[in-house]
């Protein structure tokens, strides 16, 4: 594997900003070898808050080879890899386990088909696996990659041959890239399903968005689909948005397995554990426009972050420019924050997480001197905006005995307003307000099983988990 040098380059950020927000930028970094086109398609961090970029790189004259990177949380390059067969390679799923491995999805345009990639921590690959439904059949476009403390699922849309064409597939499997099961759903007899993004409830259960396309028509549907842990189809639910309907593109479940969507035509929905729609509304404050795309939504304290793209913030110009958007848990705008290179155009892609005050942002800027597409890296600090703490240390909170029988203490550094405790099919067991650090819980009538306690100070929230055992 041929290694290449990486140059960082630091690059003057402007930012404009159309809604009264604190947030400070650590730092803009752009990611890249010289002379090559980098495409940053999406992003994760490591227990470690080390930061993995995949996507593309191409030098002219020369097929796209897929491309991962990774960095320290400062933004430093530990190691880049490129992995090739083929031609024309773009990596666009990408995850991590408990141990720091990494497991990449990649695609060729020749042959035909995809391969699954686990790389050690130290950018050492351990194994590839062919990725298919039936071999010499099935070609597979992976979108997303979930993983847990066992196993992980990857998204993918299964096109031509039969007789899996044209499918959602979900393809679990457990960290040695042995297959658990393939499952694949034709959803409403579409010629165009495509999933983007993936994720598990708190029971297990597999979540997916994306889009399909009906028989003769070209304007396509919002798809979210939910499946039991086994990839057995629970429901469906699709929206149409406007001529073109647009595409679901992110998926992420809160503390209650209450879903929220996000994606082309401007839109952020929130759905019940059973699929009921619990509202749908714009991502830009006076409403939904067809020019404002959510790319990835996220879930964090009880509040949504929402990273996108808008064409017609700024004067109604083709040219697109980043934002972030931040939203209650109802849906409605606390603000937004629109952002760019130096004017230039720059796109925000599906990956984005949030580690303590920050967020992490990965995006492609275009560089007109050069007449390249270069990946640009965003760590933005959230401080003191809108009277409201985002983040409260989980280390102020203690939750004990874990797990426990008959009562559990809650111990905070500052006074408690509210402890609320639902159980894993998110039905409320206990709600008390508070004026108090300590707290005792008689949890003698609890059933056996995995709780979620929600714990609310002055400075903000605090999720975390406890069980009760037998007695």
């Amino acid at each position: 594997m041929k290694k290449l040098i990486i140059i960082v380059q630091f690059l003057f950020l402007q930012i404009n900003i159309f809604s009264q927000t604190a947030i400070d930028t650590v730092w803009a970094k752009r990611i890249g070898p010289t002379g090559y086109r980098i495409v940053g398609l999406h992003l994760t961090k490591d227990n470690n808050n080390n930061i993995i970029i995949c996507g593309s790189k191409k030098q002219p004259g020369i097929s796209d080879s897929s491309y991962i990177v990774k960095l320290s949380p400062n933004g430093d390059v530990l190691w880049e890899r490129s992995f090739h067969y083929g031609t024309s390679n773009v990596c666009p799923a990408i995850n991590h386990d408990d141990l720091g491995n990494i497991y990449a999805g990649v695609t060729s345009s020749s042959p035909d088909n995809a391969k699954l990639v686990k790389f050690s921590p130290d950018g050492d690959v351990i194994w590839i696996k062919d990725l298919y439904v039936i071999s010499g059949v099935t070609k597979i476009s992976p979108s997303d990659i979930f993983v847990d403390s066992a196993s992980f699922i990857v998204a993918a849309a299964s096109s031509t041959g039969t007789p899996y064409p044209n499918h959602f597939t979900i393809m679990k499997y457990n960290l040695d890239g042995d297959t658990i099961f393939t499952k694949s759903h034709h959803i409403n007899n579409s010629n165009n399903c495509k999933p983007r993004g993936i994720t598990q409830d708190l029971n297990g259960n597999i979540i997916f968005a994306g889009k399909n396309s009906p028989p003769s028509s070209p304007s396509s549907k919002w798809n979210t689909v939910k499946c039991n842990p086994q990839g057995d189809l629970l429901w469906v639910r699709d929206t149409a948005y406007g001529e073109f309907g647009g595409e679901a593109m992110s998926v992420v479940t809160d503390n209650m397995n209450n879903i929220i969507v996000t994606g082309a035509k401007g839109h952020l929905l929130k759905y019940s554990s059973d699929g009921v729609l619990i509202f749908d509304k714009g991502l830009i404050s006076g409403g939904v426009t067809d020019t404002t795309f959510g790319e990835r939504v996220l879930y964090h304290n009880d509040q949504l972050y929402v990273i996108g793209l808008c064409y017609s913030q700024f004067g109604g110009g083709a040219t697109p420019y980043s934002f972030l958007g931040k939203y209650n848990c109802n849906g409605d705008t606390i603000w937004t924050y629109n952002f760019s290179y130096e004017g230039a155009m720059t796109m925000a892609h599906d990956g984005a997480f949030i580690t303590d005050s920050n967020l992490i942002v990965v995006a492609t800027t275009y560089d007109v001197i050069n007449d390249l597409s270069v990946t640009t890296l965003f760590n933005f600090r959230f401080s003191g905006f809108d009277n409201i703490a985002d983040v409260v240390s989980e280390r102020s909170i203690a939750v004990y005995p874990n797990p426990a029988k008959d009562e559990i203490s809650i111990d905070a550094d500052l006074n408690i307003k509210n402890i609320i405790i639902f159980n894993m099919t998110g039905q409320v067991v206990f709600n008390e307000n508070l004026n108090t650090k300590q707290i005792i819980i008689n949890t003698s009538g609890f059933e056996t099983g995995m709780y979620i306690v929600r714990v609310e100070t002055k400075e903000g929230i605090v999720t975390k988990k406890f069980s009760i055992i037998n007695k």
